[in-house]
């Protein structure tokens, strides 16, 4: 029973830890992501097509962090291969990425990619990446981990890449099921 109760306090200490070491931006990262999926939560028409199940805020993990703080370093724009995402307790890992001069930024970017998503067709506008605003709104994945790097480019001009890796990674076809159907039916 104690060494039962003291693996429990080093896994609590452990998981508190974690969540002691992010940083100022990686807390707005998982705030902004957060706030994003609370507002389907709602029966508002006007923002956006509500969730018909909670879309339940994003947990930090630590080893989707470490991935791509690993690639983030690498200041490259595009994203990584599948299998340098995957740690070990996950194997389908989404990745959003964006060049940008804030955080506020990378988050106002993925979120205004919503306008060109049409969620009755599961179709997204020509010239548009809608799967940005998908992983981040699928009911499916549950947990987040982000990196932010400064990149110095060309005639000293520098950008931060961000980076955000989500598990599960989103799926194929609607981000979740439509709310104006069943629990927000008017």
């Amino acid at each position: 029973m104690i060494i039962l109760l003291l693996l429990m306090n080093i896994i609590i200490s452990y998981s508190l830890g974690n969540q002691l070491e992010m940083t100022r931006d990686e807390n707005l990262l998982l705030y902004y992501h957060n706030y994003i999926r609370r507002e389907r939560n709602t029966c508002d028409y006007h923002t956006s097509i509500p969730a018909d199940v909670k879309l339940n805020d994003y947990v930090w993990d630590y080893g989707l962090h470490i991935t791509a703080q690993r690639y983030a370093k690498q200041c490259e724009c595009y994203p990584s291969s599948m299998q340098s995402r995957t740690t070990c307790r996950w194997k389908s890992v989404g990745q959003n990425i964006a060049q940008v001069n804030s955080v506020q930024n990378a988050i106002e970017q993925w979120r205004n990619e919503q306008r060109f998503y049409d969620f009755t067709t599961d179709s997204c506008e020509r010239n548009h990446n809608c799967h940005v605003y998908k992983q981040i709104v699928n009911s499916n994945t549950t947990h987040i981990g982000c990196a932010i790097q400064l990149c110095i480019h060309s005639m000293n001009t520098g950008k931060y890449l961000i980076v955000c890796n989500y598990a599960p990674a989103a799926g194929e076809g609607r981000p979740y099921d439509d709310a104006r159907k069943s629990r927000c039916k008017q």
